[in-house]
């Protein structure tokens, strides 16, 4: 069954990080004061842990209190190092709960913005209008739609960027706290690319970043670190 549709400005379809930004910023908008939004997402882990990082040179719009930062940038492709003082500007790293939980302080506290639980099954653009509909059947339309959902099957993308994170600690000193290793090519030979980011909380602690971009496929996971 079909149900009436409702109407709003913009639909948030897929209520993440991106989402939830998206929201947080058009609500403190002055000339979008009256914007009705809807945010649609499936219902989970409403704060789930991840390692942000984050740049800033000034006040945030959020409160947010860091786990680290960064007054140094190196970029390591071996003989090639460098690395650079950020003066004004500084590297940020935090947990993505305090992010979620200041968002949805602000989110909640409007009235303009709702929050539905919800899976979005397709995202159909018309002339003047967008119609989002769910797998229950709801169906909703608004003028604008922002879809930060996952790519239906049978979308192939010529290349795929895939990751781990993982926290690693050390018997003795090994980092420097006040440098991040933004990106370090010494990865080994790899098509097209690997590299690896180092996040340092103290000398013995460090968030480790492992990107890789493959053709179109996601690759077996392998143990990367002992």
């Amino acid at each position: 069954m079909t149900h009436r549709a409702h109407e709003y400005d913009v639909i948030i379809a897929g209520g993440g990080l991106a989402g939830r930004s998206l929201a947080y910023f058009l609500s403190r908008e002055p000339e979008l004061a009256g914007t009705r939004i809807l945010i649609i997402d499936e219902a989970g882990d409403r704060y789930p842990h991840r390692s942000l990082i984050y740049w800033h040179d000034n006040a945030l719009p959020l409160s947010l209190t860091p786990a680290a930062t960064f007054t140094s940038l190196a970029v390591d492709a071996g003989p090639a190092q460098r690395v650079l003082p950020l003066k004004r500007h500084r590297l940020c790293l935090t947990s993505s709960r305090p992010v979620f939980r200041c968002l949805d302080d602000v989110i909640d506290a409007n009235p303009r913005i709702t929050r539905l639980d919800g899976q979005v099954s397709r995202v159909r653009a018309h002339a003047d209008s967008v119609e989002v509909a769910l797998s229950d059947g709801r169906l909703y339309t608004a003028f604008h739609c922002f879809d930060s959902t996952v790519p239906p099957d049978g979308i192939k993308a010529p290349l795929l960027m895939t990751g781990e994170v993982r926290q690693v600690r050390t018997a003795h000193d090994a980092f420097d706290p006040s440098t991040a290793t933004f990106i370090d090519f010494r990865f080994g030979e790899h098509n097209p690319v690997h590299f690896h980011c180092v996040l340092p909380i103290t000398a013995r602690e460090a968030v480790v970043e492992v990107t890789r971009i493959t053709p179109g496929q996601v690759p077996s996971p392998k143990k990367w670190f002992q």
